[in-house]
């Protein structure tokens, strides 16, 4: 995925076919797909936990049309 700066709309999502390929060898190889990221925008005001969580369902959804499952999703929704 691209870095768009502090978006939660689900169509600047544009997977890299790299990515996809390599995910699926991870898989293939008996890893387990996580998402671990950071989400200040949610301390920042931008957006809500609610809505990073829409977010990550769309693009779970998105991972799955690949053969991809997400086993877990971790934020941080902190800012200093």
């Amino acid at each position: 995925m691209h870095n768009v700066g502090h978006t939660i709309d689900p169509n600047t999502i544009r997977l890299h076919s790299d990515g996809i390929r390599v995910a699926k060898v991870c898989v293939a190889l008996g890893y387990r797909l996580i998402v671990v990221t950071n989400q200040s925008g949610i301390a920042r005001g931008f957006y809500t936990c609610a809505a990073i969580e829409q977010f990550h369902q769309h693009l779970a959804q998105r991972l799955a049309n690949h053969g991809l499952l997400i086993k877990a999703w971790y934020y941080c929704p902190h800012h200093p």
